[in-house]
């Protein structure tokens, strides 16, 4: 994880974006350089789902402050996102009634939890190369710990692993029995 490059408000939005992609693609080699992997190069499918390389898989994301990779020997996804409040319907959309019962702030979810729950359920399913369409399939199924959540995708367990300051969440899933992750963050 690493501070994504050239985001002043002044720059026209796409050469914000375009930046963001270029801190997560170097985000990406410096991953596999500590994983141990050969750098790029990098490809997606049709679909847009990273490619394995060599038996590598990887998973990037990036925001306008953050840009963050994962490489690993079994299928990986990884998010981050911004602590901030979000649209009640879009919080419903998330949480189901059932997951709520599973948060200690059931009636008003806050920030902090919206963005834990949203940033595990979508490494979960970059993992598995789905996208949001899928989202009503991943579930929450116990109680959050300081930094894992339990998932269900379609009758497996997924833990995820999350680093949370004080303006960001970033998780990862990694799948398989090898649920370790190694952290590097450039300040």
């Amino acid at each position: 994880m690493l501070p994504t490059p050239d985001q002043d408000p002044q720059r026209p939005s796409i050469e914000r974006v375009a930046a963001q992609s270029r801190g997560a693609r170097q985000a990406l080699s410096i991953s596999a350089e500590l994983s141990g992997a050969v750098d790029g190069p990098w490809e997606k499918d049709v679909d847009h789902v990273p490619l394995p390389r060599d038996g590598w898989h990887w998973s990037v994301s990036h925001d306008a402050w953050w840009s963050a990779a994962i490489v690993g020997r079994t299928r990986v996804g990884i998010d981050v996102e911004r602590i901030e409040r979000r649209r009640g319907e879009l919080v419903e959309a998330l949480i189901s009634p059932a997951e709520r019962d599973l948060l200690p702030d059931a009636e008003n979810i806050d920030p902090l939890t919206f963005a834990r729950v949203w940033t595990a359920k979508e490494a979960v399913l970059k993992s598995v190369g789905i996208g949001l369409g899928a989202l009503s399939r991943c579930v929450l199924v116990e109680p959050m710990g300081t930094e894992r959540v339990l998932l269900d995708y379609a009758g497996e367990a997924c833990l995820v692993h999350q680093r949370i300051d004080a303006s960001h969440v970033l998780s990862v899933h990694t799948t398989g029995d090898d649920w370790s992750v190694r952290w590097h963050v450039t300040e």
